[in-house]
């Protein structure tokens, strides 16, 4: 390539500038800039690629290309899925969102991972690299600045200690009905609480020692059938000590639920 091809920068009365040579020998330029080094990189990841064709040369901001994404995302993954995703997205976007793509730098991005709360980061970190890996495969971007931060480590798992049958015992004695038999329910059969809380009447069944698995809680305060997976909907076998729990628990006449609120409701 040219010399004259990677850009000459120069300085102006309001920051500092690039000039090149078109694909067609045309003098061209762009000013703007803050910095040398912020010219050179909009020429190498912007305008250079455009002379080789290889780039959209359409400005979009990260919150733009974000909502494309998702659009295109929801069409192949669960609404559930979608919702995690765009929950991740809130904070690259709170602090980048309004950036066009081609102007976000790796070490911009490095400072704002630094200051993220661990307990989030490696979740977080890699929504937005996921985001703007498609950047780069839908060719709005030549490379993907979050991934020039280095490594994005998973948390270390906090190991911990699962409750001994007495210690179940102990821990539904200090509840009250019907939410003791629940916990006693919940440690033998290893239900999700969503699952667990959206059990009915009808779910039971004693003499054949299962549980019918159908329906989850929604979140907001009401039940929905069960099928994220083939697996949501399934039969869960009653060990002996659920079993008993079970059949001592009075039923309520004004609500179908196993373990409802106070109120009859989940």
């Amino acid at each position: 390539m040219p010399a004259e091809q990677r850009g000459s920068v120069y300085t102006t009365s309001t920051g500092v500038g690039i000039r090149w040579k078109d694909e067609t020998g045309a003098r061209r330029r762009q000013a703007g800039f803050s910095s040398p080094s912020k010219a050179r990189a909009w020429f190498r990841d912007v305008e250079l690629p455009r002379m080789c064709g290889g780039l959209v040369s359409e400005p979009v901001t990260l919150a733009e290309f974000s909502e494309r994404f998702l659009d295109r995302y929801a069409a192949v993954r669960s609404p559930v899925t979608v919702r995690t995703l765009r929950w991740r997205l809130v904070r690259p976007l709170a602090e980048f969102g309004d950036v066009k793509l081609t102007e976000l730098r790796a070490g911009e991005i490095a400072a704002w991972e630094a200051s993220l709360p661990p307990r989030f980061r490696y979740a977080v970190v890699r929504a937005l690299r996921q985001v703007l890996d498609a950047a780069v495969q839908w060719e709005y971007l030549a490379r993907n600045p979050a991934k020039a931060t280095g490594r994005n480590p998973a948390p270390v798992v906090v190991e911990r200690i699962a409750l001994e049958p007495a210690g179940v015992d102990r821990l539904a004695a200090e509840l009250r009905s019907p939410h003791d038999v629940a916990a006693i329910v919940g440690a033998w059969t290893y239900l999700r609480p969503s699952e667990l809380l959206a059990l009915e009447r009808a779910d039971v069944d004693l003499a054949g020692g299962i549980l019918h698995v159908r329906r989850t809680l929604d979140g907001e305060g009401g039940t929905k059938a069960s099928g994220k997976t083939r697996r949501s909907l399934r039969t869960v076998p009653l060990p002996l000590r659920a079993r008993q729990a079970l059949a001592e628990l009075p039923p309520r006449l004004d609500t179908r639920l196993l373990f409802p609120a106070p109120s009859g409701g989940p």
